[in-house]
């Protein structure tokens, strides 16, 4: 689906970035509730700057999240002498200050963390660590969220907090798309109604789009069981 409603936020993302490549490291979390479509976000971004070096890793929705699951990912991406540094056996405040030493050297770099909610506690003590060290890196960090997990009083929510008050933390938090936007997706004649049954969730809106019918269906659970 066309991704609207977004570029003031994409903008952002860009200014983040050119301070990020003077040295001046950046986090930024962005959050919002299921299907806002933070990842995509993220995707248009990094497909605007082929400049930038990309390193990818996820947190997993598991029972029993797997500890450090987004910097072994990162450090497969990555390759070379980071994913030798990233190993089980290896001392953990070793591999931080490695991978922080490697972030320092590499250039430009964007590091995206995705599903913060699912974090395990190693993780997060991590993310704490690269964030009170990020504004003297060339780093941009990109970190999604989402912000209507039950529960997010935790652990999480006191990490987020301490994120907060570093220098180098910007927080972006995507809002659902309007009535205006879902016109040039659906026609005027459909938008109202759309609109009124997702409430703007970009994800419930494609899915309503993908049926492939001009009758909106009359609720979200009816567009889950017919895709």
């Amino acid at each position: 689906m066309e991704l609207l409603e977004r570029e003031p936020f994409l903008d952002a993302l860009g200014d983040y970035a050119t301070e990020a490549g003077s040295g001046n490291g950046r986090l930024v979390v962005v959050t919002g509730e299921a299907g806002i479509g933070k990842t995509s976000l993220i995707d248009a971004f990094r497909a605007r700057r082929p400049d930038i070096r990309w390193l990818w890793g996820a947190c997993d929705g598991g029972f029993t999240p797997r500890p450090l699951g987004p910097l072994y990912d990162i450090a497969a991406s990555a390759g070379g002498r980071l994913r030798d540094l990233v190993s089980p056996g290896n001392d953990r405040n070793e591999m931080f200050a490695g991978v922080l030493a490697e972030l320092r050297e590499a250039g430009p770099t964007g590091v995206v963390i995705e599903d913060l909610h699912w974090a395990d506690e190693a993780t997060l003590d991590w993310l704490s660590y690269l964030s009170r060290r990020v504004g003297t890196l060339p780093v941009l960090v990109l970190a999604t969220s989402r912000d209507d997990e039950p529960g997010d009083e935790g652990v999480l929510a006191d990490v987020m907090g301490r994120l907060a008050t570093h220098g180098s933390t910007r927080r972006i938090r995507l809002p659902r798309l309007t009535a205006n936007a879902l016109k040039h997706l659906a026609g005027a004649q459909h938008a109202e109604e759309l609109h009124a049954l997702t409430g703007g969730n970009p994800f419930y809106v494609g899915e309503v789009l993908a049926m492939g019918t001009t009758e909106v269906p009359p609720s979200v659970a009816d567009v889950v069981r017919a895709r």
